[in-house]
């Protein structure tokens, strides 16, 4: 039985003995002799202070449970982090189903989390918050990053080849040694090449710095946008 349950059960307990007393109390207010009146009163006043030790019961319940679960869905966000860094690809693909399916995706939990070495080779990372993480050596190949916030993300030496970057944000992203192809889709929705110059992706001062014309892109300039 958890606390929470063993709390609500104390609760139900103490508001049984406050119907109890409150009816025993009713029956000696029929009654004029003194005696009988006095034990009314006392057992009225004892009905009264059950009630608030109920709801003072409830009540504690209430914030001892929060709590708790608040410690325990940040035990689970750290296990399912370090899941998501695996390079086992089954494991590390599970934890980000589990992510999605609890919303941690793009709530920014996920900004600056060490995922180097991650094997998410065709994880599906659309709109993903990842400002700030480390994907240091991490395999991104055939990942689904649509509209994913990748600014100031370490790939340094990651594999993008087939990645689908459209509209995410790439701003302040080391891209050093990381591998694209052919199949590499980028924010702009065109596909890599040798020739493409990526820093018009990551440098605000690049003279063509891309900014999306989407609202709904972390890449948007808004009216900055040419």
């Amino acid at each position: 039985m958890d606390s929470t349950t063993l709390t609500i059960l104390i609760a139900i307990a103490f508001l049984i003995l406050a119907v109890i007393t409150s009816w025993i109390s009713a029956r000696l207010g029929h009654h004029k002799r003194f005696t009988k009146e006095w034990w009314s009163n006392w057992i009225q006043g004892l009905s009264t202070e059950l009630v608030g030790a109920a709801i003072a019961t409830l009540l504690i319940g209430v914030v001892v449970g929060t709590v708790q679960k608040n410690e325990a869905d940040e035990v689970l966000k750290r296990q399912l982090i370090a899941q998501m860094g695996s390079p086992n690809n089954d494991f590390a693909i599970e934890a980000v189903r589990q992510l999605r399916s609890l919303g941690w995706i793009e709530n920014g939990f996920l900004q600056g989390a060490a995922l180097w070495n991650a094997n998410l080779e065709g994880a599906v990372l659309q709109l993903a918050n990842l400002q700030g993480a480390d994907l240091l050596f991490a395999n991104l190949q055939d990942a689904f990053l649509s509209g994913a916030n990748l600014e100031s993300v370490v790939l340094q030496d990651a594999n993008l080849r087939g990645a689908y970057l459209w509209n995410a944000n790439l701003q302040g992203a080391k891209l050093y040694y990381a591998k694209f192809n052919e199949s590499t889709i980028l924010p702009d929705g065109t596909n890599w090449t040798p020739e493409t110059d990526m820093s018009r992706f990551t440098d605000p001062n690049h003279p063509q710095f891309w900014r999306s014309d989407d609202p709904e892109s972390p890449a948007y300039g808004g009216d900055n946008n040419p």
